[in-house]
């Protein structure tokens, strides 16, 4: 039969496309998902759309890329997402009848899914086309992390330094005096994170 992928779903394949243009996005399914008696997202539904997609570990998408999609998709928590398969886990959305909790639970499936991430959609009669999912969202010129200017810069590497001459000195054998280093580290790391917390103050009011 005619098939498509899902409109609901292209837009997602197109946001991980354009952060990784070397990977590989498999949807429609091959002979083994295709054989009768076989349910898979990745078959055309009664509608005639593929509502899944697996992207492959391999050119320019790293174990490690894989799972921050997978842990992006949970934050996100994006209503499109039915559920999500990555290394023997599995993460339903509010469109799986399984649940709703975006939470990672063991999946002991026989694809323990450890090449690559599945995502499957919602299935529809009608799904329109619709917008990016913001996976990779483009910072704005208000998160833009502020550079630090001379002055940040020394306050920060004599804060460093106080810090390692405080905490590292010579310290004696007995206990009165390993108490008295412990204390030291103490009260150094409560003001430096005093210090820390008035320079995020100055770079928020700055950046409002």
């Amino acid at each position: 039969m005619s098939w498509e992928v899902s409109p609901i779903l292209a837009p997602l394949i197109a946001d991980v496309k354009a952060k990784h243009p070397g990977m590989t996005v498999g949807t429609i399914g091959d002979e083994a998902h295709q054989e009768e008696g076989t349910q898979s997202d990745h078959n055309p539904d009664q509608y005639g759309f593929v509502t899944a997609a697996d992207f492959m570990i391999g050119t320019d998408f790293s174990v490690q890329d894989a799972a921050d999609l997978a842990n992006r998709l949970r934050v996100l928590k994006d209503g499109r997402t039915a559920y999500v398969i990555y290394n023997r886990h599995i993460m339903s959305g509010p469109s799986d009848p399984a649940g709703d909790d975006w939470e990672w639970r063991s999946y002991d499936g026989s694809d323990p899914h450890t090449n690559h991430v599945h995502v499957s959609v919602f299935h529809s009669s009608d799904p329109r086309p619709t917008t990016t999912w913001n996976v990779y969202p483009v910072p704005t010129t208000n998160e833009v992390d502020m550079p630090l200017n001379d002055d940040d810069k020394a306050w920060i590497t004599g804060a460093i330094k106080g810090l390692l001459s405080d905490t590292l000195g010579a310290s004696g054998p007995n206990v009165g005096q390993d108490i008295e280093r412990t204390e030291a580290i103490q009260a150094t790391l409560a003001q430096v994170a005093a210090d820390v917390s008035v320079i995020k103050g100055m770079v928020e009011e700055v950046k409002g």
